[in-house]
């Protein structure tokens, strides 16, 4: 018997339910080409995932986010970017993740909102 996955959050749910009802071999009969679904799962294991309890920022996260606030722009440069996911990463314990560039800024957004809350906490307390 395989050994179950650990859903990391609503993108891995619907593509347990695809792959229980077959609609995932229905979508691959019909579409050639790659469908987007690994995309689309992990933009939604993103934005909603399981694990919402994040860790305590550390003096140093505190700091770079703190820098990341002043030095951010509208549009974000490459470093920010990987900045960004990987703090997120960091702080919310998911796996690293780094939305395609050029895509939709939805996922930079809500790593960008959730990261603000947190921060607004560390500022709140002191």
């Amino acid at each position: 018997m395989g050994r179950k996955k650990k859903n990391k959050g609503l993108g891995d749910i619907i593509e347990t339910v695809t792959e229980a009802t077959g609609i995932d071999k229905l979508v691959k009969a019909i579409v050639v080409d790659d469908c987007g679904c690994k995309e689309r799962r992990d933009a939604l294991n993103l934005r909603y995932p399981l694990r919402l309890k994040p860790r305590c920022m550390t003096t140093e996260e505190i700091e770079k986010y703190s820098n990341f606030l002043k030095e951010r722009t509208l549009k974000l440069t490459n470093e920010q970017r990987k900045f960004l996911c990987k703090i997120y990463s960091d702080v919310f314990q998911v796996p690293y993740y780094e939305p395609c560039f050029g895509g939709s800024a939805s996922p930079y957004i809500t790593m960008i909102e959730r990261m603000d809350n947190e921060f607004k906490l560390y500022q709140n307390e002191n």
